[in-house]
């Protein structure tokens, strides 16, 4: 069995935590934003520069 290193680890539990509070942006997630915009590439792009 593969050990894992105390970096990855903490690098895990970051992603965890980011996962959770909502600042990893999903494949559902992005799915449902574009389906949002009515798949306008204008309308997504305008959409993530004011959230950014």
């Amino acid at each position: 069995m593969k050990k894992i290193k105390d970096k990855q680890y903490v690098e895990y539990g970051q992603y965890r935590k980011d996962r959770d509070s909502g600042h990893i942006l999903t494949p559902d997630g992005l799915r449902f934003m574009c389906a949002s915009h009515d798949y306008d590439p204008e309308a997504i792009g305008r959409h993530f520069l004011e959230v950014l």
